[in-house]
């Protein structure tokens, strides 16, 4: 079997590009920031990308309530949705690969080392163009991810966070219900200290607000319309 230079297995059959990103219609007006250049590389500023309202980027460990939060924050807001992922399994559907977050986390680490920590920045910057709604940026995983984000309009990071054990039972439910195979704990465990996960921690020492999903889910919608109340970016 022929392989690339990350160690994944390559098919011949190239398959159908997935969308990058999902967007949600937007009516509410918000005061547009000043916007700041000056802490980014002279390489990747350019004014014509620097037109989101407000960028909120959402992070936190496997199974936590990232999606959740973020599609209930778009909703708030009114806003456009951007995975930070959504390229890298775009090009494992391409060349035949299959994208499972194993894969996934495999060509982040390769893309990261062989680019740089801020590669997937950059290309999320490439795909604000135009847009002038508040952005949401879906499960960034290390401090590169953000950094070329931060000097734009008005960031605010959100980290996500629940008790290992809740999570591995959420785990264990969703894999069931998608007719997945299940982890044991150990398994389940080793995912959570793989070196994409444990780069988590510098990105929860820097969050905006941190929010604990440890309750039901209307008392984790309700942590998190607090937190954007808090945050400024409501209007």
């Amino acid at each position: 079997m022929i392989r690339d230079p990350i160690g994944l297995p390559l098919a011949s059959v190239c398959r159908s590009r997935i969308s990058a990103c999902w967007r949600i219609p937007l009516t509410r007006a918000v005061a547009l920031p000043t916007v700041l250049t000056n802490r980014l590389p002279p390489e990747v500023v350019d004014t014509k990308l620097m037109t989101p309202q407000s960028i909120l980027a959402i992070a936190g460990p496997i199974v936590s309530g990232k999606d959740t939060a973020s599609e209930y924050c778009a909703r708030l807001l009114e806003a456009v949705r951007i995975s930070s992922s959504s390229e890298q399994y775009a090009v494992l559907e391409m060349f035949g690969i299959p994208n499972s977050r194993d894969n996934v986390q495999r060509f982040s680490l390769f893309l990261v080392r062989k680019f740089g920590e801020d590669v997937l920045c950059k290309s999320i910057l490439r795909r604000l163009e135009g847009i002038t709604q508040p952005v949401i940026v879906d499960s960034v995983r290390r401090l590169g991810d953000i950094q070329c984000l931060e000097g734009l309009s008005k960031f605010f990071l959100l980290y996500i966070d629940a008790p290992q054990e809740l999570r591995y039972q959420w785990f264990c439910s969703r894999a069931k219900g998608r007719g997945d195979e299940t982890a044991s704990w150990e398994e389940f465990v080793a995912r959570d200290t793989a070196p994409t996960e444990t780069t988590l921690l510098d990105l929860k020492a820097t969050a905006s607000a941190i929010v604990i999903n440890d309750s039901t889910p209307e008392i984790f919608v309700q942590k998190i319309e607090e937190a954007i109340r808090a945050s400024g970016l409501l209007a």
